[in-house]
C-alpha cells in the first residue's frame, strides 16, 4: 500500500510555537521586568554581544565567514572566522589603548566590509556602545547624528572619513572624538590626506592580547542584559535621523527570533523537532546587498550567520551585473535583501538558467504581488521567507517562511513569539477588529531602549507600558498574520478615502512588464488627491504610461485606479537601504501631473486619517 504524504499543515501554529518554546527547546521563553513592563524574552540568548560573537568565532574558526571587498579594488578577499576574530581582537586592544571603556561610544561609518565590522564587534569586546552611522548621508546630518551621540572615537573606510573632512571642526565642537581610517588613503588628494589619521593594522603586547581575550579588568561585570548595546539611526525621510538606543538583550534577539520562522516552518511541514533543529549539512553563501550601517544587514543577517556558520557574500553597492558575477564566482545559494533587488536578479536576462537557490529572504518593504509564486516555479524547493521590523524593533517583529508565506504571499505573518502587536485606530485610539486597518503597534524585548539623547520623540512613540508605535499602517487576519499595507504619511486620501500604496502596487507589480512599482499621491481641486504611479520596465519589455493605466485599470477598484503614470527610465530613486523614495517620486509625479493638465498643486488639507 502506498504511504500518502503528511498533509499540510501537520500541525498548527500554536503547536509549533508550544513545541519550539517548551522547556529546554531553543526557543524556551522566560519572563522578565523590563522598565516596569513584564516581557516575554528567549531564555537560551546570549547574555551579551561580546559572548554571542565569541562562541561564533570559535565555534565555525575554520570556516570561510566572508567574501569582502578589498579597498580601492575589484577584487575580494576571503576571510576566516578564526581570521577576523583576530582582527577584532587587536583593534579591540587599540581602542583599549585609546581610552575606550566599557559604556563608551565608538562610531563606524563605511562601505560594505569585512574591515567594517571589525570596528563594532571590537567595541563590543570591551563592553562599549557601536554608533553605526549611515555613510551615504549629507554632511549636516551627519553633524547631528555623531553631535547627537557624541562617540568617543569615529573610525570608517577612506572615502567616508574624507567626506566629513570639511566638517572635522564642527564635530569637534559638538565633543566628537578623534576620527580615523581604517583603509589606506593614498587615493585622496594630498590636501585631504593631510587631514586623515590613517589607522594600520594594530599589533598588541602578549599582555594586551591576554586582557582582551580573557576580559580580565576591561568592567564587563557592570553588563547586564538591559546594558546598552548599539546606536542605529532611522532613514530619517521626514525630518533628520533619530538615534535609535537598543539593550544588549534587545541587540541579540535575533540568534532566536532569525531562525523562528523557518524552524515553524518545518515543523508545520512534519518534520520532528529534531529534524527541524539539526544543523545544515553544507555551508551556506548568501549573498546580502542591504548596507552594513542599517539594521538589516548588519544585524539580522550577521546574527543569524553566527548560529549557523554561513558564508556571507558583501556587496560594496548594489549593481545587478556585479550581483550576477558574485554569485556564480561564489555559487551563492541564498539571497537576502529588499524584494526590488531579488527582483532585479530573477529578471536580468543574464542569469544562467541552471542557477538555483535554497532560499531567498525579503524584508524592508512591501513584497510585490506573483514575486513569491514565480521565484517557486523558477527555482523549485526553494524556501521563500518574508519579514517584518523596523530600526525601533531590532529587525524581525513578524516572519513567515515556506508553504504558509506561498499560500499568504501578502503577508507578513504571525509575530515572533517575544513579540506582540495590535493595530489602533488613529482617530478614536481604539483598537481594531480583525482585518480592519490602522496604525501597527508593536511591543516586545526586541523593542529599542529609547530615541537616544531625545526624550520628546520617545515620548510621542512609547508608551510607558512598553508600546511602540510603528507609523505603519496595516491589518491582522483571524489567524494573526500581519499585513503591511503602507506608512500613514504615505496613504492616498481620494475624497476621504484611504487608499494603501501596497493595493495599488500589487497590480501593478502583475503586469510582467514592469521592475519596480510605486504608488503615490497627485493633487486634484476638489477630491484633494488621486492615484499616480511610477514604475520602472524590466530589461527588454515595452509599454507606455497609457498602456500601464489601461492594463491596470480592470485588477482595482475604481478609487483606486491611478490617473497619471510616470515611467522612469533605469531604477527608481532609492535610498541605500533599499527603499524606494516615496517623496521623491511623489514629487516627481506631481510635478508632472500638474504640468499635464494644468491643475492645481493641492489646495486642501488631507482628509484626517
Amino acid at each position: 500500500m502506498t504511504q500518502l504524504a503528511t498533509p499540510y499543515p501537520a500541525r498548527s501554529m500554536a503547536e509549533c510555537d508550544a513545541i519550539l518554546t517548551a522547556p529546554g527547546a531553543v526557543g524556551e521563553l522566560d519572563e522578565v521586568m523590563i522598565n516596569g513592563v513584564k516581557q516575554r524574552v528567549w531564555k537560551h540568548q546570549p547574555t551579551n554581544c561580546r559572548a554571542a560573537l565569541e562562541a561564533g568565532f570559535r565555534k565555525y574558526s575554520e570556516r570561510v565567514m566572508y567574501v569582502s571587498p578589498l579597498p580601492e579594488s575589484r577584487d575580494y578577499e576571503e576571510v576566516t572566522y578564526a581570521e577576523q576574530r583576530r582582527r577584532v581582537v587587536h583593534m579591540a586592544a587599540w581602542l583599549r589603548k585609546q581610552g575606550i571603556r566599557q559604556g563608551d561610544k565608538v562610531a563606524v561609518g563605511g562601505d560594505n566590509s569585512s574591515r567594517f565590522l571589525v570596528v563594532p564587534w571590537a567595541a563590543h569586546y570591551l563592553g562599549a556602545v557601536p554608533v553605526f552611522i549611515n555613510s551615504t548621508l549629507h554632511n549636516d546630518a551627519t553633524v547631528h547624528c555623531l553631535g547627537l551621540t557624541r562617540p568617543d572615537v569615529v573610525v570608517g573606510d577612506a572615502d567616508f572619513i574624507a567626506s566629513i573632512v570639511p566638517i572635522l571642526g564642527r564635530l569637534k565642537e559638538k565633543g566628537v572624538g578623534p576620527v580615523y581610517s581604517y583603509d589606506p588613503v593614498d587615493h585622496l588628494p594630498q590636501e585631504v590626506q593631510a587631514k586623515i589619521t590613517y589607522l594600520p593594522e594594530y599589533q598588541p603586547s602578549t599582555s594586551e592580547l591576554h586582557q582582551i581575550e580573557s576580559g580580565e579588568g576591561l568592567g564587563l561585570e557592570a553588563m547586564h542584559a538591559e546594558s546598552e548595546g548599539h546606536i542605529f539611526f532611522t532613514s530619517g525621510t521626514s525630518g533628520m535621523p533619530k538615534a535609535v538606543l537598543s539593550s544588549q538583550r534587545g541587540a541579540l534577539h535575533n540568534h532566536v527570533s532569525g531562525t523562528f520562522a523557518g524552524l515553524r516552518a518545518a515543523l508545520r511541514a512534519g518534520a520532528s523537532y529534531e529534524q527541524a533543529t539539526a544543523p545544515a549539512a553544507t555551508q551556506a553563501t548568501m549573498l546580502i546587498p542591504a548596507p552594513l550601517f542599517h539594521v538589516t544587514g548588519c544585524i539580522s543577517w550577521t546574527t543569524r550567520q553566527m548560529t549557523n556558520g554561513a558564508r556571507i557574500v558583501w556587496m560594496k553597492r548594489w549593481s545587478v551585473p556585479e550581483a550576477l558575477r558574485l554569485i556564480e564566482k561564489y555559487d551563492v545559494s541564498v539571497l537576502g535583501g529588499v524584494p526590488a533587488t531579488t527582483k532585479a536578479i530573477f529578471q536580468s536576462p543574464n542569469l544562467p538558467k541552471q542557477r538555483m537557490f535554497t532560499a531567498i529572504s525579503t524584508g524592508g518593504a512591501p513584497v510585490q504581488a506573483g514575486l513569491v509564486s514565480d521565484l517557486t516555479k523558477r527555482f523549485p524547493g526553494i524556501s521563500c521567507s518574508n519579514g517584518w521590523g523596523l530600526t525601533e524593533t531590532n529587525g524581525l517583529h513578524n516572519a513567515l517562511t515556506g508553504r504558509d508565506y506561498l499560500e499568504n504571499p501578502e503577508s507578513c505573518g504571525p509575530v515572533i513569539p517575544i513579540c506582540e502587536v495590535k493595530i489602533i485606530d488613529p482617530d478614536t485610539g481604539a483598537e481594531c477588529a480583525t482585518d480592519e486597518m490602522g496604525i501597527i503597534w508593536g511591543r516586545g524585548s526586541n523593542v529599542m531602549t529609547c530615541y537616544y539623547n531625545d526624550p520628546e520623540a520617545t515620548r510621542k512613540a512609547m508608551t510607558p507600558d512598553g508600546w511602540f508605535n510603528t507609523g505603519d499602517m496595516g491589518s491582522v487576519d483571524a489567524a494573526g498574520y500581519l499585513y503591511v499595507r503602507d506608512r500613514a504619511k504615505d496613504i492616498i486620501i481620494r475624497g476621504g478615502e484611504n487608499i494603501a500604496s501596497a493595493e495599488v502596487e500589487n497590480a501593478l507589480a502583475r503586469l510582467p512588464e514592469t521592475s519596480e512599482v510605486a504608488a503615490v499621491a497627485v493633487p486634484d481641486p476638489v477630491l484633494g488627491e488621486l492615484v499616480g504611479c511610477a514604475v520602472s520596465l524590466a530589461p527588454g519589455k515595452f509599454l507606455t504610461p497609457q498602456m500601464v493605466l489601461d492594463r491596470v485599470a480592470p485588477m482595482l477598484r475604481y478609487a483606486a485606479q491611478p490617473v497619471f503614470c510616470h515611467i522612469y527610465e533605469g531604477d527608481l530613486p532609492r535610498n541605500a537601504n533599499g527603499k524606494i523614495k516615496k517623496d521623491v517620486v511623489k514629487k516627481t509625479c506631481a510635478e508632472l501631473w500638474v504640468k499635464k493638465t494644468g491643475g492645481k498643486r493641492w489646495v486642501r488639507n488631507k482628509a484626517k486619517l
